[in-house]
């Protein structure tokens, strides 16, 4: 009966364990202030395994780092979403607020708390892995003296482990 629970502990484990990923992302920001240009980004996320599951849709937690080329840099953490669509496609959304640095006044979104939403369409290798095309939106929803916002396009690996 012991080795029958620690079978099933242990399988469990794995099976969250497994749904944990790494996604690495570069892509381009455009940004909306005056003067601003877009600026090529790169971004490093963890997404742990989901806490809620029901069909083909799984809800847990994330983190996201990014930097731009000019130095601009993001980190937050909040909520993704993935609904699969088939085996091999995926959607995925996410929202997630974060301190947000600029490096000059023409990448200044307003304030430093931003909230960066994504959507994204997945398609799972036979590896495993996944590549994405995502679209990325950041804003302090008003909380700053201006809004400006920048929208990002990118393409993602994502690593399950």
């Amino acid at each position: 009966m012991k080795a029958v629970c620690l079978a099933a502990a242990f399988c469990a484990a794995a099976s969250i364990a497994s749904a944990q990923e790494i996604v690495v992302g570069a892509g381009v920001t455009e940004f909306k202030q005056v003067g601003g240009e877009n600026d090529a980004y790169l971004s490093l996320e963890y997404h742990a395994a989901p806490f809620y599951e029901n069909g083909g849709f799984a809800l847990g937690l994330g983190g996201v780092m990014s930097i731009q080329a000019e130095g601009d840099a993001f980190l937050g953490g909040g909520l993704v979403g993935t609904y699969a669509v088939s085996p091999e496609w995926s959607l995925e959304a996410s929202v997630m607020p974060g301190a947000y640095f600029e490096s000059s006044a023409v990448t200044d979104l307003g304030h430093t708390l931003e909230f960066r939403s994504l959507i994204g369409i997945a398609y799972q290798m036979r590896s495993g892995d996944k590549i994405s095309l995502a679209l990325a939106h950041k804003s302090n929803a008003g909380l700053g003296s201006i809004n400006p916002g920048a929208n990002t396009l990118m393409l993602r690996w994502h690593r399950s482990f």
